[in-house]
Formats: C-alpha cells, structure tokens, sequence
C-alpha cells in the first residue's frame, strides 16, 4: 500500500549531492578526529611523524573531495532558476543596499517625530534599526549562491562527465576511504595502547641540540626538538601544546627530561617532555654552594625521584649552611616517609636534632643563616 497523501518523509536519495557532500565532511571530521589521537599518543622514533604527516595528507585529501563533490553537485531547482535571473537578483539586492544604506539613519529619528500609536510608526522604528551588517549578509548569501552556481556550470564545460572520468573518481574515492579506515585503526590502536596502559613511567635525561615549529592544518602548530642522550647519539621528539613541560622555544644546552611509558599492547610512548629541574638545580648548586633556592630545589626533585641518599646528602649541605631551618629538614623527613624510605628518613630526622643543638652561631655564620628565603 503506497502513500496518497500528506507530507513525504525526508529521504537523502532525493538530495544525492546533499548526501555526498556530507558524507564527505564526516570523513573530514573524522580525519582530524584520529590526527588528535595520533598527535596525543606520541609513540617514540619518527612513527609519530610519520602519523601527523599522513594524518595532513588525508585531511588535505578529504578537502579536495569535499571540493571536488561541491563542484560536481546538482542544484536545487530554484537555485539554477535564480541563476538564470541572477543578474537582476544581484543588481536589485544591491540597488536595495544603497537605498537602505543612505536612507536608513533618518528613519530613526523620522519615527521619533511621527504621531504616535500608528502601524507606519512601527515600520519606521523597524527599518531603522535594520543593520547594514544584516544587508551585507543578505548580499554575500546571494552573490555567494550564484557564485556557486556559475563554477558548477563552468566545470561540468571544462570537465565533460565520461566513463574514464568515472573510473577515476571510483578509484579515488576507495582509496581515501580505505585511507581513512586504515589511519583510524592505527589511531584506535594507539589510543588504547596508551589509555589502558598502567606500567610505571622511565625517565630519560637528554640534552636539547635544536628546535623547529612548523604551521600544520592540525589544532596546534607542529613543534620538535633534536636531543642528544648520555652517549652522544641524537633523538628527534615532537611536543604536545599544553601537555609537555617545555616550549620549543627552548635554548640549546638545556636539559629536558623525557618520560616514557610501555602502553598496554607493548608500544613505548612518551607520555611527556619537561625541562630537567634536578639538573638545572645541580647546575645552580655547582656555581652557588650556598644558594638555599636551588638547593632546596634539587632535594625536592630528587624526593621525586626517590633518591633518599642524595636526599639525605644535600639536607646535610643545606643545614650546614642554614642550621635555623629545621622546618625545611621536617618536612622532608615527613616526605620521605610517606614514599616508604623510613631510613632516609631518620637520618634527616637525626640531621634536624643535631642542627637545633648547635651552639651559639658567629656573627658572620648569623648573616648567612638568617632568612634562606632572601638568597
């Protein structure tokens, strides 16, 4: 039994171009939606690279297609009846656009002289607020229509429809959905390679060489940087804006820290990059033995560490040049036995009793002591 009367249901076989293009922006979207699962889940070596450059590449292609299936669709009928009326549409917006525009600023105040309580009163009020923001709208809508319109027809001219043209676009079209498919398994797989993972994080201290950034379709511009590792050989690591610790920006020389974590289907992943602040602590300690900032800042990151012996090694140092703040060795011990090195612990402990039972300071040593804070 067939349908007689009242409204038909939407059907997208009815509008194939509408299907088409959609079809082809949901590809896009999709594309940009697994390069962000490549570019988070970062795998180590020049994989990830390689993913950012082929996620690009599809996205670029998807463009085209997009494009491509634009120029090819059919109008609506009332779009290719405007076209052939197009002439007098346009010039008839415009000519509206010009009288509204000079007329316009007096209607305002027209309609604040005009006797009151009258439907004309209204329209005036009305027209007068109407935005030349809104006509210009109006008249980009329309030219852009026939625009379209004009190309559709200029390139079904140029490019004539034939069976070989049609073999070619059936070729294209499997191959960037197979593209995409494939890029979308590998992406899934990295997604849940590094989200289900749970193994403990290595740190790996490097040195930086070199930085770039380059501009890319993605969400963030494409950053780098060349490491050198302890034994003199040369690693290229990509940065994620917001996630990593370091800007590209980054001086050469410095050193960074790169923490790599084993995901749950065994692919290594680097979970995230940051400059070294032990290092750069040991470096300050190195020039300024007495500086209490830096000091206190390599006890705390070799707390982070878990390296109780230097630890314990440094509050030492610390309290031999800053006996009065026993605060500082408290809460370090406190540290150290929350992170289960009870040992550690009480020698800080120990360290603390001795620097309180100090005799008399000297004058100068006062100096020294007096506020760690101000150094």
């Amino acid at each position: 039994m067939t349908e007689t009367g009242g409204r038909r249901p939407f059907n997208l076989q009815r509008w194939p171009s509408v299907a088409r293009i959609g079809g082809a922006l949901v590809a896009y979207v999709l594309v940009e939606w697994f390069g962000t699962m490549v570019y988070n889940f970062r795998v180590v070596g020049i994989a990830h690279t390689i993913g950012l450059v082929s996620g690009t590449a599809l996205m670029t292609l998807w463009a085209l297609i997009i494009g491509q299936r634009i120029l090819t669709s059919s109008p609506p009928a009332w779009l290719r009846e405007l076209l052939e009326d197009g002439e007098f549409v346009v010039g008839f917006v415009v000519l509206d656009l010009i009288v509204l525009n000079i007329f316009g600023p007096f209607f305002m105040p027209l309609a604040v002289v005009w006797p009151g309580g009258s439907i004309l009163l209204l329209a005036l009020s009305f027209v007068g607020r109407i935005s030349a923001h809104v006509l210009f709208g109006v008249f980009v809508v329309v030219t852009t229509a026939l625009a379209w319109l004009t190309v559709i027809r200029a390139a079904r001219r140029l490019i004539a429809p034939s069976a070989a043209v049609l073999r070619a676009q059936r070729t294209f079209r499997v191959a960037a959905v197979s593209s995409l498919a494939l890029y979308g398994i590998y992406a899934t797989v990295l997604s849940f390679n590094g989200s289900l993972g749970t193994l403990q994080t290595v740190d790996y201290r490097r040195e930086v060489v070199a930085s770039r950034t380059v501009n890319t379709p993605l969400t963030a511009p494409l950053s780098w940087l060349d490491l050198r590792a302890p034994d003199g050989t040369l690693e290229r690591v990509t940065l994620i804006e917001g996630k990593d610790g370091i800007r590209a920006s980054v001086d050469p020389g410095a050193p960074v820290v790169v923490s790599v974590r084993k995901g749950y289907f065994g692919i290594s992943w680097i979970e995230r990059v940051a400059l070294d602040a032990g290092r750069q602590a040991e470096q300050l300690v190195e020039a300024a033995p007495s500086a209490a900032i830096p000091r206190r800042t390599l006890i705390m990151a070799y707390l982070s560490e878990a390296r109780g012996r230097e630890v314990v090694e440094h509050t030492r140092a610390y309290l031999h040049y800053y006996p009065r703040d026993v605060g500082f060795a408290g809460t370090v011990a406190a540290a150290l036995r929350t992170a289960g090195d009870v040992p550690s612990a009480l020698a800080v402990e120990q360290l603390a009793r001795e620097a309180t039972s100090r005799g008399p300071l000297t004058a100068a040593a006062a100096d020294d002591t007096a506020a760690p804070e101000r150094d």
